[in-house]
C-alpha cells in the first residue's frame, strides 16, 4: 500500500509541474516577445537557427528545415500562438499519459480529465477572442487563456482608448475575467 501512495504523489506532482511549466512558458513567452525594445529572445533564436515556424516536410530530401522557404514570414503574433499552442500540445499528452496508465488512480484521472475539459475550454474561447478581435478591424492577434488570466497581443501601432476598451469588452463577455485579470499588449 505504502508505493501506491508514492505513485499518487508521483503523478500529481507531474500534473502541477506541467500546469506551472505551461504558466512560466506563457509569461516568457509574452515577456520576452514585448515590444518595450527589451531583449527579444525569439529574434535571437530565429537567427541563429532559421526561421521559427517554417515548414518542414517529412521524407522530403529537398527541402531543409534550416533553408528558409519563399514566402514564410514569422511575426511575434505567430510565434506566441505557436509557443502556446506546442506548450498545451506537451500538457495535453501528459495528462492523456496519465489517464491511460493502468496505475493511475481514480482521483489522478479525474484530476486530469478535468485539466483537459478546462484546456479544451481556453482553446474554444481563445479562438472566439480572437475572431471577435480581427472582426473590430485589427490585423492579427492571439488570445493566451491561463490561471484565470487573459494576455491578448494585437497587431497595430497606438491602439486607442477605445479600442482597449472594444478588446476588453470582447474577452469579459467570452471568459467573465474580471477587468484587472485581461492584459493588453501591442505588437508591431
Amino acid at each position: 500500500m505504502m508505493k501506491k501512495s508514492v505513485i499518487i504523489g508521483k503523478r500529481q506532482i507531474v500534473l502541477a509541474v506541467l500546469v506551472v511549466a505551461l504558466g512560466a512558458a506563457v509569461y516568457l513567452n509574452w515577456r520576452f516577445a514585448g515590444a518595450d525594445g527589451g531583449l527579444d529572445i525569439t529574434a535571437a533564436i530565429s537567427s541563429s537557427q532559421g526561421n521559427l515556424g517554417d515548414a518542414t516536410y517529412v521524407n522530403n530530401p529537398e527541402v531543409s528545415q534550416d533553408t528558409p522557404q519563399e514566402g514564410t514570414e514569422t511575426t511575434t503574433i505567430a510565434q506566441s500562438r505557436e509557443s502556446r499552442d506546442n506548450a498545451r500540445n506537451e500538457s495535453l499528452e501528459m495528462l492523456k499519459e496519465i489517464i491511460d496508465d493502468a496505475k493511475s488512480d481514480a482521483e489522478s484521472k479525474k484530476a486530469a480529465v478535468e485539466s483537459q475539459t478546462q484546456i479544451a475550454a481556453d482553446v474554444e474561447k481563445e479562438g472566439l477572442i480572437e475572431s471577435l478581435v480581427k472582426a473590430k478591424g485589427f490585423s492579427d492577434c492571439v488570445a493566451i487563456l491561463s490561471n484565470n488570466q487573459a494576455n491578448i497581443m494585437v497587431q497595430g501601432e497606438g491602439l486607442v482608448e477605445s479600442q482597449i476598451l472594444q478588446i476588453q469588452d470582447i474577452v469579459v463577455s467570452q471568459t467573465n475575467l474580471p477587468l484587472e485579470s485581461i492584459k493588453i499588449h501591442e505588437v508591431k
